[in-house]
């Protein structure tokens, strides 16, 4: 009997037993030729697990049930496998262990069912699939783990002779360095000269088990770029950050950088990254720039066809920056949504994508339109670039199939067949084609039928559309579409008038402008079935002439409202027509047709008549030829710097033609940048496509000039002073007659007016009043009082001063252009009282009228007044007649005639 506390070695099993107490007891038994061996108190793991076994079968002291479990695996898990992230730990008897009772050694191979996911088993430094129980204990059993961040693991075993069996693998997360290197592009970068946004195409930065927001990027050094995030230089970003795309590289001005990075999470740090950076010049290419054509009243987009730039980079955006406008049109995006908005820029990607377009808005129908743009990529721009926009003109075509008779009838309706229109290359609906009454008819009335028993009279510069096909009667019209209008088309009527048919001549009379023209009985005549004779009573006199009778012996006679003429007058070719030489195109005037012997019935009717005008008024200076210009400086040329005015309105625009060396200053085109222009026009100046620059050292010249309307030339010279930027006033005051009343003044450039140099036009002249309520302005036929208004509302007459009697002290009033700013008292001037009777003003208001109807000028409107002089006494003579309405002056007997002076 002998203790064995390490090793027994047998033909049948080695155990090696760590800390274990056995009794082995060896000797002779019943049976003398066999050996007798028994072990007894046999514990594994604190449990006890044999107290006695003898080969022959007998127990010295069984053991009770109780002792052994009722279920003995010959294989588990002691303790949880412990490996630290991304290393190789042997696999020990600590972590798998056996049960003698159920270990059979001869059957003691385990075998791995189940691989781990997150690392590998290696027996003997290679993969396998099972191992002994001796490769356990001898440490040739090692767990790789494969460097994840993972927190557990587990390898499922299984003995020969036993069910499946899990051991679970724990493993200590261990930090990890930030990985920092370099993107898909490289690690030199095409820098483009602008902010590049620093993103995976050149840096790549992860870090799996820290927070991004954790992760920091530090600039270790730097030489010709910057980084800058939200605007501002930084030495250090996050990893979040850089995911965001908040970091920018920024170049300094040099042709090369580099710069060294590296990352840390607070404990580790990466291998260290360094960036180059080479400045290459951007270089912008004209691609293609075909303009477009489009219908006037429509819309065409601009495709890549049309306009398109590249870049000697390809992925580097373009942007287009429109400098000049179309004149007649708008350029616009299409948003999001789809819908198209008014935009003053655009990207090449916004062309790709079809989303500009042209669109004609203006009523005019121009031949041509353009707009000038710069296109920039980066922080590089090219030169002024214009895109051209051409109009297909669309044609009008008028058919006349049928001729429009009456016979022995005063009414006939007006068919397709007798009048159609239509358009090409785009054929607009009927709806869309109407028909412009130029000179109304002359033996009758248009009208159009609104319903069974109603017509509605159609008369001068009415209109009425295709789709209605009952019209009344002749005309002369044009055909107006929404993108063209045609040529004025007259509509031939074929009357034969029955037996008490009315037959009046009734034709234009073509009048040389300030000369005479006979009217004869191929222009007027008018005969009915019973009588021939008629007398003409001047309704309402002509406007811009006089209807002049001539006497036999020579004399001439203006006939006056109420006066006549007859039919033996003008048959004897004694009624005239005398233009007074005013700038019109069309007089009339209003005759009553009454039989000279049966005074029963009267017509009614208007006389045209149509002037050839001439140019024979010379083209005149309407206010100063001095010009302020800021000190080397330019300064677009308005047409109130030039402020020339021709009395014809046929002519063609004034043309100024200058002969100066341009030593000391230079004439421009806006248009075309940098041109030295000498000829253009006042519709130029209008359209503000002219400026004049400061170059010499000289601040105080003249400029010679010529002004001609195609016949007259007129030599002038323009003074030029350059100064520093000033504004300041040139009138502040008013004068008030000598009578003590309240008045309501106009204000004019006489009474207030700024001079200044900076590059701007009437309507950015601004004045300003604080405490004063006597400035009104007048707005859609309404006075409001005024607290600023503009130098271009005083010229056009909307301003209004009102002098109260109790308040005649001066008003400060205040001019501001750009920043700067001139305040003075605005001066009311009471004039001196003169020995002859002065006339006061007393009501001047505005008169409100309906279109197309008459309002009534009372004392409420206007009134005048004098000492010493009675209301018939007191003569008002118009100067300029009004735009768009005349003036009628009703005698007591209720007879209108036309109010001329």
């Amino acid at each position: 009997l002998f203790r064995l506390d390490k090793i027994i070695r047998s033909t049948s099993f080695n155990i090696l037993f760590d800390n274990l107490i056995s009794e082995l007891l060896i000797g002779s038994g019943s049976d003398r030729d066999k050996l007798f061996i028994c072990i007894e108190n046999i514990k594994f793991g604190g449990d006890n697990l044999l107290n006695k076994w003898c080969s022959d079968g007998s127990s010295l002291e069984q053991s009770s049930n109780d002792d052994l479990p009722v279920t003995i695996e010959p294989l588990y898990v002691a303790e949880i496998l412990q490996v630290d992230e991304g290393w190789l730990f042997p696999v020990t008897n600590t972590n798998l262990k056996i049960n003698l009772t159920a270990f059979v050694f001869d059957k003691s191979h385990i075998r791995i069912v189940g691989i781990p996911q997150h690392g590998s088993v290696l027996v003997r430094g290679k993969p396998e699939n099972d191992f002994t129980y001796q490769d356990l204990l001898l440490l040739h059993v090692n767990y790789s783990h494969d460097g994840s961040e993972t927190s557990e693991d587990a390898i499922e075993l299984q003995v020969n002779i036993s069910g499946l069996m899990k051991s679970l693998i724990r493993i200590n997360p261990i930090n990890d360095a930030p990985e920092l290197r370099k993107g898909s592009e490289g690690l030199r970068i095409k820098y483009r000269n602008c902010r590049l946004l620093l993103d995976t195409r050149f840096m790549n930065l992860w870090d799996s088990d820290t927070d991004s927001d954790i992760v920091r990027v530090d600039i270790v050094s730097a030489n010709g770029v910057i980084l800058q995030a939200a605007g501002h230089n930084i030495t250090q970003f996050s990893q979040q950050d850089f995911i965001n795309n908040k970091i920018h590289l920024v170049n300094t001005g040099e042709d090369r950088g580099e710069i060294h990075l590296i990352a840390n999470d607070g404990e580790k740090q990466s291998s260290p990254l360094l960036i180059s950076v080479i400045t290459v010049p951007i270089e912008i290419h004209l691609k293609s720039n075909t303009g477009v054509k489009v219908m006037h009243q429509s819309s065409e987009t601009i495709l890549p066809a049309n306009l398109s730039f590249t870049t000697n980079l390809p992925d580097l955006p373009l942007q287009y920056m429109i400098v000049d406008l179309p004149e007649y049109g708008l350029v616009e995006c299409c948003d999001d949504v789809g819908q198209y908005q008014i935009c003053s820029s655009f990207m090449q990607n916004d062309i790709e994508q079809s989303r500009i377009r042209y669109r004609h808005t203006s009523q005019l129908n121009p031949p041509v339109d353009s707009f000038s743009f710069q296109v920039r990529a980066g922080s590089s721009s090219s030169i002024v670039h214009f895109f051209k926009i051409s109009f297909i003109p669309v044609h009008v075509k008028i058919f006349n199939r049928a001729p429009f008779l009456l016979n022995s009838t005063d009414q006939l309706t007006l068919r397709r067949l007798h009048l159609f229109a239509w358009t090409f290359p785009k054929s607009y609906s009927p709806q869309n084609l109407i028909f412009h009454v130029i000179e109304p008819p002359k033996f009758g009335l248009l009208s159009r039928r609104i319903s069974e028993t109603r017509n509605r009279r159609i008369g001068v510069s009415s209109n009425f559309t295709q789709q209605y096909s009952i019209v009344n009667d002749f005309f002369i019209f044009r055909v107006i579409t929404p993108s063209v209008a045609s040529e004025a088309t007259r509509f031939e009527i074929t009357f034969i008038p029955g037996s008490g048919a009315v037959q009046l001549i009734n034709r234009t009379i073509v009048v040389d402008e300030g000369a005479m023209q006979k009217i004869t009985n191929e222009s007027l005549s008018l005969e009915t079935p019973d009588d021939n004779n008629f007398m003409f009573t001047i309704g309402i006199p002509p406007l811009f002439g006089n209807i002049v009778l001539s006497h036999p012996l020579g004399a001439k006679f203006i006939l006056s409202m109420g006066e006549n003429f007859t039919t033996q007058d003008i048959n004897k070719g004694r009624v005239w027509y005398e233009h007074l030489g005013v700038e019109s195109r069309v007089d009339r005037v209003y005759l009553v047709a009454e039989s000279v012997h049966r005074h029963t019935s009267r017509i009614p009717f208007w006389l045209t008549m149509r002037m050839i005008l001439k140019n024979d008024n010379t083209p005149r200076l309407v206010g100063k030829n001095e010009l302020q210009i800021i000190d080397r400086g330019d300064r677009i040329l308005r047409e109130s710097l030039l402020p020339w005015k021709d009395d014809d309105i046929d002519t063609q625009p004034l043309r100024f033609i200058f002969h100066d060396g341009f030593r000391n200053a230079a004439i421009l085109s806006r248009v075309s940048p940098n041109i030295h222009i000498r000829n253009f026009t006042q519709q130029d100046m209008k359209n503000e496509e002219i400026m004049i620059r400061h170059l010499g050292h000289s601040k105080h010249f003249q400029m010679s000039y010529t002004v001609s309307d195609g016949v007259h030339d007129v030599p002038s010279v323009l003074t030029v002073i350059a100064s520093e930027p000033f504004i300041r006033f040139e009138n502040h005051h008013v004068y008030l007659p000598p009578s003590e009343t309240d008045l309501l003044l106009t204000l004019t450039n006489q009474n207030l007016s700024a001079i200044t140099n900076f590059d701007v036009g009437p309507a950015d002249i601004v004045f300003f009043v604080t405490h004063s309520q006597n400035f009104l302005i007048m707005h859609n036929s309404s006075e409001f009082i005024a607290k600023n208004f503009t130098q271009k509302d005083i010229n056009d007459g909307k301003i209004f001063y009102r002098s109260l009697v109790s308040d005649l002290t001066d008003e400060q009033i205040s001019v501001q252009v750009d920043k700067q700013i001139d305040t003075v008292a605005f001066r009311k001037l009471r004039q001196q009282s003169l020995r002859r009777s002065s006339i006061e003003m007393r009501t001047l208001s505005v008169l409100v009228v309906p279109i197309s109807s008459l309002s009534q000028i009372d004392k409420n409107i206007l009134f005048a007044s004098a000492p010493g002089k009675t209301p018939s006494e007191i003569i008002y003579d118009v100067l300029k007649q009004p735009n768009s309405g005349s003036l009628i002056l009703e005698s007591v007997k209720g007879i209108i005639k036309q109010f001329l002076t």
